[in-house]
């Protein structure tokens, strides 16, 4: 059928799903605009990318990009300060958050039934808010725009309140509505949604009233799910197959995931009840909740690797359930948690019930930190904060002389200084350090002791938090220190150890420094100012025993056989707990693996080994893992170890016996195939790498789909068997080799054939796609749009030495598109999640790409994208054409590239090529890249998706949403 006219950026009919959900949430996806897109250019060579060729192929300009004018207000409409010159009304809106001052600088979004230009700071009106609506203005606290900042007129820099004012044409009465988004996209609106009327020919300034955000006050919120007594409605959900989540207005609707573990404040694991407590979980800008304060929140749960914004809320069609959920405040007697009442609240449409909690105001005083505990605790316990916890354990049997009792295990006492210290010198951790100069005789009231004499300090300095508060006795941790009044003459004392590379903040309100090293155990972290003024924060350091390295040796050959005079690589994999599972490599750590004597102590004997230092090679879970070549001398037996080293801390690994043979002796090996590619169509030769493999030798080549195919022209050459590879299915196939009498050398490899083919770019897809060569993703799908008139059939792709190749059986007719989304290395970290993070609609082609499809394909992250409308066909040679088809570069989400690429449609079909440079200007990485392709048919401008994807989509969660994928191995051809 044909699409309706959706002339406006009508978002409203296929991704209805979408938009339901998104507000379902009580919140948004952010839309928001980044910087002013690159200038329009009107001449390129073929590998020039363009930005914004504007409609109607008119390239022509003065190479100059939009920009406001100087008093910040677009060039072309009049002054932002003018009332509102040529007929329009300035727009203002802010955001205090001088209480909390945990916003920066474009943090908050003003979101609303409007989309914003970012080159004329104009809004028009738009019904629907999803993202694709947007870009949308951010907030800033820089001074106003006359001034050179971002904010309204009149605003003050530097007051922690964030706004911006924007310009309108008041065309006819209209009413805004309109809220707030963090910098996550999350909805931070109070209350229900601002709404505005703006009388039509309205100029002058219209204040949208904003939102002041309370102080964070001190009250704690837990709130739990028992899966046990779920509505009846959402019985299915499990915590073995689902994974669960909580958001609400507390914390700005920001998904928390929820484990049974009895971590965090889950109160015991595995009970099957899910426990959230709001200060264990608190994110940027939250905080404690206030007395009166209405916490809304809502359950989602998802499956497999679904991410929250696009799971299942714990909701019926306009209300949430309250089964099985129960609440607590810490407002009862003493600070004690008493339960709460969870209610159903109106969310801020008005339109669904969200659950919900009113925050009592607390009963009489909080005891902290001396709450008595009720009843008295167990002889095993003590009272801290009202709770009874267990006590700190014994050492039994008593340690020796040299060691210390730490909870309940005995460890060695912090090491004596030798020779003995100096007067004014303390020991600690074995090493002499300053003492604290103390006063002698003891200082006078109103007086403090500093460096020695007795002053009357001018500052009253404060310390309030030590972060992060542990770190290991070695010192050398990196921690900030926050209070106020910090001198920037201060001194940090650990203890009575003395800290380093001591930084103060201007504001006074922090520092940062090297903590010292210390024994074991809690220390008074204090501040001293140069005129005497002191702080103290009572136990506000942890000094903990660093983690041991664990390391253990790898790739050690099975039956530990290895050529005499060659070499070898072994490997280590090292762990050190809560240090190698953080990202990155982790500092200070060295490893070095060896040869030596069998028998022989690496470390009291370690001159008899020859080391190798160990390069890093890759995170492996939570270990870190090494390799190094090794030198192998004469026949004989050896011995090979591994070693690390981290903050003095020493490792070794379990030794592995090695028998080094003369290399004609060595059994048959298989180590590789080189390369590990071949067109699917067979032909190639191919070299499987090894040791002493017989030219008697079988090798058999086994598609994932199909029978499995011998390898012809079988050959010994020198460092392996030369093969010639058979005709086989696309895809992933396995390499086998085996011995005459069936006798398998070496594990299977992993084998591509992939597609490689030169088809004419001609719109006519036909024998130039050879069968073999390439795969095919066929649709069975029957259109819903008419047949012959709108519909996919099957995808085709391919590619040589220098092109890649589309090929797409179907049509469209002119009010619609067809949209093919590249992504050219499926796994990376490039690219966007899907369509509705494009934001540009700027030309015809960029409208039908940013569409209201959805991908829901876990590590899918799109670069590229074609598109033809109403099978219109693009040479490449003439950008400013590329207007009804051609290719572009997703890289700047809201400013596509226009890329030099064909594009031929024919009656039946639309066949496409574009640079293999173009997609990788590096050159297609070593090994190969995995590409995957998924087409879309929609309309003009992307509102409305079909029926239809290439490939045929399984298990669809809605009717915009693909799950699946076309990948295809993509290698540089010799």
């Amino acid at each position: 059928m044909k699409s309706r006219d959706f002339s406006g950026r009508d978002r409203s009919l296929a991704a209805a799903a979408v938009w339901s959900l998104w507000w379902a949430a009580s919140c948004a996806d952010p839309g928001q605009g980044g910087a002013p897109p690159s200038a329009d250019t009107a001449k390129a060579s073929a590998d020039v990318v363009l930005f914004d060729v504007p409609k109607g192929g008119d390239a022509a300009g003065d190479g100059t990009a939009d920009s406001p004018g100087a008093d910040g207000s677009p060039s072309d409409s009049g002054s932002a300060g003018d009332g509102g010159a040529g007929g329009l009304a300035i727009l203002t809106f802010e955001v205090d958050d001088s209480a909390n001052k945990t916003f920066a600088d474009g943090e908050i979004v003003w979101t609303g039934s409007f989309s914003w230009d970012s080159k004329t700071n104009t809004v028009v009106y738009a019904t629907s808010w999803l993202p694709t609506d947007g870009p949308y203005p951010a907030l800033y606290d820089d001074g106003a725009f006359s001034k050179g900042g971002h904010e309204r007129e009149g605003a003050t820099k530097g007051d922690h309140i964030f706004s911006t004012q924007v310009l309108f044409h008041a065309s006819a009465d209209t009413t805004i509505e309109y809220g707030a988004l963090n910098e996550l996209g999350n909805w931070m609106w109070i209350g229900p949604n601002g709404q505005v009327p703006i009388a039509k020919g309205k100029t002058g300034v219209v204040a949208f009233p904003g939102i002041k955000i309370a102080k964070h006050g001190a009250i704690d919120l837990k709130v739990a799910l028992d899966t046990a007594k779920l509505n009846a409605k959402m019985a299915k959900w499990n915590l073995k197959d689902f994974a669960f989540y909580i958001k609400g207005s507390m914390n700005m609707w920001t998904p928390i995931q929820l484990l049974d573990d009895g971590q965090k404040g889950d109160e015991k694991a595995g009970d099957g009840v899910l426990t959230y407590q709001h200060k264990l979980n608190l994110g940027k800008h939250d905080g404690g909740l206030n007395a009166g304060d209405e916490a809304q929140f809502v359950f989602v749960t998802t499956q497999g690797d679904q991410l929250p914004d696009a799971g299942q809320e714990y909701k019926g069609a306009t209300e949430a359930y309250k089964d099985g959920i129960a609440a607590w405040t810490n407002t009862g007697a003493a600070g004690a948690w008493a339960a709460a009442e969870v209610v159903l609240a109106k969310d801020s449409k008005g339109k669904f019930l969200n659950t919900a909690v009113k925050v009592p105001k607390p009963t009489g005083t909080s005891c902290e930190p001396n709450c008595p505990c009720s009843p008295a605790c167990a002889v095993n316990e003590d009272c801290q904060n009202g709770k009874c916890v267990a006590k700190t354990p014994v050492c039994s049997p008593a340690c020796a002389a040299d060691q210390t009792c730490e909870a309940g295990k005995c460890v060695a006492k912090a090491p004596a200084c030798q020779p003995a210290c100096k007067p004014g010198e303390s020991c600690d951790a074995g090493k002499c350090v300053a003492k604290v100069p103390t006063c002698e005789p003891t200082c006078k009231a109103g007086e403090a002791c500093v460096e020695g004499k007795c002053t009357a300090p001018q500052s009253k300095p404060t310390v309030l938090a030590v972060d992060p508060s542990k770190g290991t006795t070695l010192g050398g941790d990196a921690v900030t220190v926050s209070g106020s009044a910090l001198a920037a003459d201060a001194k940090v004392w650990f203890g009575a150890t003395l800290a380093s590379a001591v930084q103060v903040d201007a504001s006074g309100k922090s520092l940062n420094c090297k903590t010292p090293p210390h024994a074991a155990g809690l220390v008074d972290v204090s501040v001293h100012n140069g005129d005497g003024g002191k702080a103290v924060l009572p136990q506000g350091f942890s000094y903990q025993m660093p983690p041991k390295p664990t390391v253990v040796l790898g790739a050690v050959p099975a039956d530990g056989l290895v050529a005499a005079g060659g070499s070898l690589t072994l490997t280590a994999h090292v762990t050190i707990a809560g240090v190698t599972s953080a990202p990155g490599v982790t500092p200070d750590l060295t490893v070095a693996i060896g040869l030596g004597p069998v028998g022989a102590d690496p470390v009291a004997q370690s001159g008899s080994f020859s080391w190798k230092a160990a390069n890093y090679a890759e995170k492996d879970g939570d270990a870190e893992k090494f390799s190094a070549q090794l030198s192998v001398g004469a026949p004989g037996s050896y011995q090979a170890v591994a070693k690390a080293s981290w903050k003095a801390e020493v490792a070794l690994s379990a030794g592995a016996t090695l028998t080094a043979v003369d290399p004609k002796d060595l059994p048959a090996t298989l180590t590789g195939v080189e390369p590990a590619f071949a067109a699917a169509a067979g032909g190639a030769v191919v070299l499987a790498t090894g040791t002493n493999l017989p030219a008697s030798a079988v090798a058999v080549f086994t598609p994932t789909v199909g029978p499995a195919k011998p390898a012809s022209a079988v050959k010994a050459v020198v460092g392996g068997l030369e093969l010639t590879v058979p005709a086989l299915p696309l895809g992933l196939a396995q390499l086998t080799i085996a011995t005459a009498s069936n006798k398998p050398i070496g594990a299977a490899l992993p084998f591509h054939a992939v597609a490689v083919a030169t088809p004419a770019v001609d719109g006519v897809i036909g024998t130039d796609w050879p069968a073999g060569a390439v795969g095919t993703a066929q649709n069975g799908v029957a259109t819903s749009w008419g047949a012959g008139k709108n519909e996919l059939k099957t995808l085709w792709i391919a590619f040589d030495k220098t092109h890649l190749y589309l090929g797409i059986a179907g049509t469209v007719e002119a009010a619609n598109a067809i949209v093919a989304y590249l992504d050219v290395d499926y796994g990376a970290t490039t690219g966007v999640a899907g369509p509705l993070q494009l934001q540009d609609n700027s030309g015809a082609v960029d409208d039908a790409i940013a569409s209201a499809a959805k991908g829901a394909e876990a590590g899918l992250g799109l670069d590229f994208a074609m598109a033809t409308l109403g099978m219109a066909s693009f040479d490449g040679a003439d950008l400013s054409k590329s207007t009804a088809a051609g290719w572009r570069g997703l890289q700047k989400p809201s400013d596509f590239a226009w890329l030099a690429g064909t594009v031929k449609a024919g009656a039946g079909a639309v066949e496409a090529s574009i640079a293999l440079k173009t997609l990788y200007p590096q050159g297609v990485p070593a090994g190969g890249a995995e590409l995957r392709v998924v087409v879309v048919l929609g309309n003009a401008n992307g509102a409305a998706i079909s029926n239809q994807f290439l490939p045929e989509q399984v298990g669809q969660p809605d009717a915009v949403t693909w799950t699946k994928t076309l990948a295809i191995k993509v290698v540089a051809l010799p």
